[in-house]
């Protein structure tokens, strides 16, 4: 929950001072506190969600294990699709039925309403989906960290030295077994429905990344001069 708070702190607080890439924020990217009155846009917004994400990543005890390179890997892995699982969660806390941006401020760039191209069902399921679901499970806070570390700590991921990937594996399978320890408290002897319902959440934000995917190759195609910050151009 500490590392948490934290991620919220900086999300909310600080702005970026340059446009960096992951490779750029890896080595020396900091932020700096955020201009008082400033508005952010949603290319600020998402710049913040993913670099506040990359620091909750590196926050985790098994970072301090892996090798540099491995750490590349293991944060390039996961840092975008858990940016957009944090959107939905915050949301999601916020009571809101779709992903947004403080101050509502969509999660797309203001420039899509120039192209009358892009499906609204498309956009809106990306919005909806995966908040749908935690209103469904009724999912808790304390639930929604524990899917989305059990996301980050993906061994099978390529490239990673074998070591790594025992490493992960192993961290993987502590979050899973808190994870379970909660649905047996909560749930019993039907347990099992209830923590296979709360991994099936990864299939979920699977399915919405592959939507961005598709909404990205509209962005490529209709406005290729779209200003997209680098964050975001590596996170695809």
């Amino acid at each position: 929950m500490e590392m948490d708070i934290k991620r919220n702190n900086t999300f909310f607080n600080y702005q970026m001072c340059e446009d960096l890439s992951l490779d750029q924020l890896m080595i020396s990217g900091v932020p700096k506190i955020k201009d008082q009155g400033v508005r952010f846009t949603s290319h600020d917004w998402v710049s913040m969600e993913i670099y506040s994400t990359i620091e909750f990543m590196k926050n985790l005890d098994l970072v301090h294990i892996l090798t540099s390179n491995d750490l590349m890997i293991f944060v390039k892995n996961a840092h975008f699709k858990c940016a957009i699982f944090f959107i939905a969660v915050r949301s999601y806390i916020s009571k809101m039925e779709f992903m947004t941006f403080p101050d509502n401020v969509d999660v797309f760039p203001e420039e899509i309403s120039n192209v009358p191209d892009y499906s609204p069902k498309l956009l809106n399921r990306i919005r909806t989906l995966l908040i749908s679901k935690f209103r469904e499970f009724d999912v808790s806070k304390e639930e929604l960290l524990l899917i989305v570390t059990i996301i980050i700590c993906d061994p099978s991921v390529a490239g990673l030295s074998e070591f790594s990937m025992n490493i992960i594996s192993q961290y993987q399978r502590i979050y899973s077994s808190a994870l379970q320890a909660i649905c047996q408290n909560k749930c019993g002897a039907s347990w099992p429905t209830r923590f296979t319902n709360l991994l099936f959440l990864s299939n979920i934000l699977t399915k919405t990344i592959k939507d961005l995917d598709d909404v990205v190759v509209l962005f490529k195609y209709h406005q290729p001069a779209l200003p997209l910050r680098k964050l975001v151009k590596d996170s695809f």
